[in-house]
């Protein structure tokens, strides 16, 4: 029993109580941080409603309402014979234009809602293509046809809000006004433009004018035979998304923003099977088939500090064990109740960093919050240690250390690499240290007198 009291007692016993302690901290200071975060999504949520959502546009698509006539044949009782009967059935054809061009430019501003900022963008698309017959005069030429009964060349979009004027479109030699709607798969969700059968007879050129707003993230779904997408703006920070990349893109942090070009041809796309498809009642793998862009901010602030917490218990652990080197190879006992606090002084770190963060620019935020909890764990080292000089080397290297941290934080695509190399060269510094055993059994002879005294 003595013997597991002392072992109970034993400063790595205590230290590692010390480190389960904190983790109680830790985990509620990760959960301020989430629901923080979550403060910030129910922002961008509450301005897209106001504003409009994100967008993703799909089209021009020329869509047909026909009916087809279907004979069966069946056994009549009465009659004693086989009958024929013949019914009418709706049927929905969506065709893809033969060439698609459309040229985007977003125009960016912010939106605010408390200290919550929201990127929201304006769009000014300028749309042309052709348009090729042969489709639609196979359909009027199928074996079973019986009535067109509608055509419309329609562009459907997620959010019909985003609409800011009343587009037109130049259809050969004539311009027709777009009205809302479409088709009942999609909910009827954008603009249309009614054709007749003369003018989907012929080959023809068209064109529109579109002003499109939204937020944070402009999609395009390709529906031509061949499609040629360019999106431009002075946003620095593009991140593109969707099935395909830009076949030319440039990229301008320095104030001319970006510019991507995107070539796409049917190949690529099925574009004929998404749309047969959706013309049947499932559009899902339409809307899925696209490509866009996505306005990053430079520093997700929520992101970093939660990457920063996950680095915490190893940080702390890099200190305590700095903390335990220094008490080897000097005469100086930590108390575990100091061992605490400078814990306790580290876990409050991410709490300033989020706090400040939300206020002012991330990196400036780390280098207050930084130089706060030097500060402090520098004053408190000159008691520790009993000298100012000591105390201050102590909030220099914790200074180094969150230096070292800012770097794996940045670094995301070598940070297990950095944060290994780190740890490897702190263990190293940590077995050089302890490797001296006549120094370790003078640190337990100390330890040994202070308890009794």
């Amino acid at each position: 029993m003595a013997a597991l009291l002392a072992f109970l007692k034993s400063k790595p016993i205590i230290l590692g109580l010390v480190i389960l302690t904190l983790l109680i901290p830790l985990s509620l200071i990760e959960s301020k941080i989430s629901e923080r975060a979550q403060f910030h999504q129910q922002a961008v949520d509450e301005i897209s409603r106001s504003w409009t959502h994100r967008q993703t546009l799909t089209g021009p698509i020329l869509v047909v309402n026909y009916s087809t006539t279907k004979e069966t044949t069946y056994w009549s009782e009465p009659d004693q014979k086989y009958l024929q009967h013949t019914q009418s059935l709706p049927e929905t054809l969506m065709l893809p234009m033969k060439r698609v061009a459309l040229t985007s430019d977003l125009t960016t501003e912010e939106r605010y809602r408390g200290i919550h900022k929201v990127q929201v963008y304006n769009t000014r698309m300028h749309l042309d293509g052709d348009y090729d017959p042969d489709s639609f005069l196979e359909l009027l030429g199928t074996e079973g046809f019986e009535q067109l009964h509608s055509a419309y060349l329609w562009i459907h979009v997620s959010d019909q809000r985003g609409f800011l004027d009343i587009p037109t479109l130049a259809w050969g030699d004539t311009h027709r006004t777009f009205s809302a709607g479409g088709h009942p798969h999609l909910d009827q969700q954008g603009i249309k433009v009614d054709l007749d059968q003369i003018a989907l007879s012929e080959e023809r050129s068209f064109s529109s004018e579109l002003t499109l707003r939204g937020t944070y993230q402009m999609s395009f779904v390709p529906t031509g035979i061949t499609t040629h997408i360019k999106m431009t703006s002075l946003w620095p920070h593009p991140k593109f998304i969707g099935r395909y990349l830009p076949t030319e893109r440039l990229i301008d942090e320095g104030g001319k923003g970006f510019s991507a070009i995107w070539r796409i041809t049917e190949l690529a796309t099925n574009i004929s099977r998404d749309l047969t498809k959706c013309g049947q009642g499932n559009c899902m793998s339409l809307l899925n088939n696209h490509l866009g862009v996505e306005l990053l901010t430079p520093v997700d602030i929520y992101l970093m500090t939660e990457r920063a917490v996950k680095y915490s218990l190893l940080f702390v652990g890099l200190v305590f064990a700095l903390l335990i080197a220094v008490e080897i190879s000097r005469d100086v006992d930590v108390h575990p109740i100091q061992y605490l606090m400078i814990g306790v002084a580290l876990s409050i770190f991410y709490l300033l960093l989020i706090a400040l963060s939300e206020h002012i620019a991330f990196p400036f935020a780390y280098i207050i919050a930084t130089l706060m909890c030097t500060g402090l764990l520098a004053f408190y080292g000159r008691h520790i240690f009993r000298g100012v000089l000591p105390g201050l080397n102590f909030g220099v290297l914790n200074a180094l250390l969150f230096g070292l941290l800012y770097v794996v934080l940045n670094a995301e695509d070598v940070a297990l690499l950095l944060g290994t190399l780190i740890t490897f060269i702190i263990v190293t510094i940590l077995m050089v240290v302890t490797s001296n055993t006549d120094r370790l059994a003078a640190f337990s002879a100390r330890l040994q007198m202070k308890k009794e005294s």
